[in-house]
């Protein structure tokens, strides 16, 4: 899609400025502590690469993130 995410930087929930349509956690303890929106959710728990150290690790998760947000891509309505 020619989105790049080189520049950004982690932010917190209060840096959302509007009302999230959708909400997809990936961390196990960020869904834990609670997510502070009234909106529908999806959690993917995918294994911390962090922990596991490899290189392989971090392209296994990216791999497996990039291919199930292109299936919730496809699978959501155009607008």
């Amino acid at each position: 899609m020619g989105m790049t995410l080189l520049d950004e930087v982690p932010k917190g929930y209060a840096a959302v400025a509007e009302q999230p349509a959708l909400i997809v956690s990936v961390c196990d303890r960020a869904r834990e502590a609670g997510i502070p929106f009234d909106a529908p959710t999806l959690h993917w728990s995918l294994p911390d690469p962090v922990t596991d150290g490899r290189l392989g690790a971090f392209i296994e998760t990216l791999t497996d993130l990039s291919q199930r947000v292109d299936r919730l891509a496809a699978a959501l309505p155009v607008v």
